[in-house]
């Protein structure tokens, strides 16, 4: 990997960390109903927004600052292993389930949520463009 997407990595990691961080306690201490939403839904952003990275960004140095770097920050797998142990250990079964259901086929169903949100816009300008 050169020097500029190093970088662009480095940049990208930090904005996306701060954001899961910031977005993700936010919306935990807004909603008791569902422990641990916040994660969940940094994940699903995440995983939408990479879906439509895949498809529309060229190969290059700003596509692993995107991808590997900003969206790998706001992405989390260790803090969704952590909230499922910590549920787990509450003894609070349904949940743990709940969780991780909902993050493996929701982040998937996102990822491919994403690339056809992004094919279906791409096909819309160019047929503006014609």
């Amino acid at each position: 990997m050169d020097l500029k997407a190093s970088v662009l990595v480095f940049l990208g990691g930090g904005v996306g960390a701060w954001l899961r961080v910031a977005l993700g306690t936010q919306l935990d201490a807004s909603s008791r109903w569902f422990p641990g939403v916040g994660i969940l839904a940094v994940n699903m952003i995440g995983c939408l927004c990479i879906g439509a990275a895949s498809v529309t960004m060229q190969d290059g140095p700003l596509k692993l600052g995107v991808i590997g770097g900003l969206l790998g920050g706001l992405t989390t797998y260790s803090s969704f292993a952590l909230l499922l142990d910590n549920t787990a250990r509450e003894g609070r079964w349904l949940w743990v389930g709940t969780q991780a259901a909902s993050h493996l086929f929701g982040g998937a169903l996102a990822v491919v949520a994403g690339m056809y949100i992004a094919r279906c816009v791409l096909h819309l300008l160019q047929t503006a463009a014609s």
